[in-house]
């Protein structure tokens, strides 16, 4: 009798041969590497499916696939995508979530672009979002350059003080 060759699926042991399940090999390699985080993961789905995702996520109370979730989302913050994003992120992100501070340092840097884009129009129906948004970008207009100070020649309806000698 001449020694076979047996499947793949028999495993070798010093306890003779065994029949293991077909997936137990791909487990075993499985658990030998580094576990993903899921900053590291790559998810490849459009932005709505994310968006969808992270809404059940909070849902259902999963706090993994919520990171996971905001993660994907940070990386497709776009011109076409901030309104969705940014109404998720307000809805659903937690408070100390970093999807909705991405968000609005895209539409402050971009503003131009972005509140062209058709799809702005989407967050009339967020008008907090919306006032917040105007607010910032109000502070940014609004705030006096660092390199330019305000000269006190420069107040056209103020008069120069007259020193002591003068008012005599």
């Amino acid at each position: 009798m001449s020694p076979r060759t047996l499947p793949s699926r028999y495993a070798h042991t010093p306890q003779g041969t065994q029949r293991t399940h077909p997936r137990a090999h791909a487990h075993a390699r499985a658990s030998t590497r580094p576990h993903a985080t899921p900053c590291h993961a790559h998810v490849a789905a459009p932005h709505h499916t994310c968006v969808q995702l992270l809404g059940l996520a909070d849902r259902y109370l999963l706090s993994g696939l919520k990171q996971l979730c905001g993660f994907t989302l940070e990386k497709m913050v776009g011109v076409d995508t901030v309104a969705r994003i940014i109404q998720a992120a307000e809805r659903w992100d937690a408070p100390e979530g970093q999807l909705k501070g991405r968000c609005m340092d895209y539409i402050l840097t971009n503003y131009e672009a972005v509140v062209a884009h058709p799809v702005f129009e989407e967050l009339a129906s967020s008008p907090q979002l919306l006032l917040e948004i105007t607010r910032a970008a109000a502070r940014i207009v609004g705030s006096p350059s660092p390199t330019v100070s305000p000269s006190p020649l420069s107040r056209p309806n103020k008069r120069p003080r007259l020193s002591a000698s003068q008012t005599r």
